[in-house]
């Protein structure tokens, strides 16, 4: 695990700060989309330090099944930066999370075209 901070059991426990970007010129600025085939995520982006986020809003937490695409919203992709300005702390399960009533209806339908997902 690349920002793992430190393993509870079976879930990592992972923290993302601001930092630089790659600065190869063939590197991806912010992390590409990928899927965490053998971990279910939950996500908690807690914003940025000039307050400009794109994105869901801080403390909007999600998850992502593992084996689901996921990755940077589009604004992010696409920011000529050259740090990460963002913290995030999420946690990777290897055992596949349950959805309980009450986490299904405190869904976001269609998040991703969600106004809070966009920032």
């Amino acid at each position: 695990m690349t920002h793992a901070t430190f393993q509870a059991g079976q879930n990592w426990i992972v923290t993302m700060a601001p930092r630089p970007t790659q600065t190869a010129d063939d590197a991806e600025r912010a992390q590409p989309f990928h899927r965490n085939v053998d971990y279910d995520e939950v996500i908690v982006p807690l914003g940025t330090p000039d307050g400009r986020h794109t994105g869901p809003t801080p403390g909007l937490a999600s998850i992502t099944p593992g084996g689901m695409n996921h990755g940077p919203n589009k604004a992010r992709l696409t920011a000529d930066r050259d740090r990460l300005p963002i913290y995030v702390w999420n946690i990777d399960t290897i055992r596949p999370l349950h959805y309980t009533d009450a986490f299904e209806a405190s869904e976001i339908p269609d998040f991703t075209r969600h106004e809070s997902y966009r920032g």
